[in-house]
């Protein structure tokens, strides 16, 4: 099985490359990158924390453009 061969036994495979024996070895023995999780993990933030503002921002400016609505509408009525 790969998954738990060593570099040796992998390196006897036919058609296998140092290069690949390094890459599978490492694909299967080595932990994930925890460094390249929180990277991801902090765009994530980053994007949403974006996407909160742009939302907060679209409706401030519904809120000032219905209230500037409803000045116009009593000027006309006073008029």
């Amino acid at each position: 099985l790969v998954t738990v061969s060593s570099v040796e036994e992998l390196r006897q495979c036919p058609g296998i490359g140092e290069k690949k024996v390094r890459r599978l070895y490492d694909a299967f023995h080595k932990p994930f990158s925890s460094s390249m999780a929180k990277k991801r993990k902090e765009a994530r933030e980053e994007r949403e924390r974006l996407a909160s503002i742009e939302r907060d921002i679209a409706d401030a400016e519904e809120g000032y453009l219905s209230m500037q609505d409803d000045f116009y509408e009593e000027d006309e009525r006073i008029r």
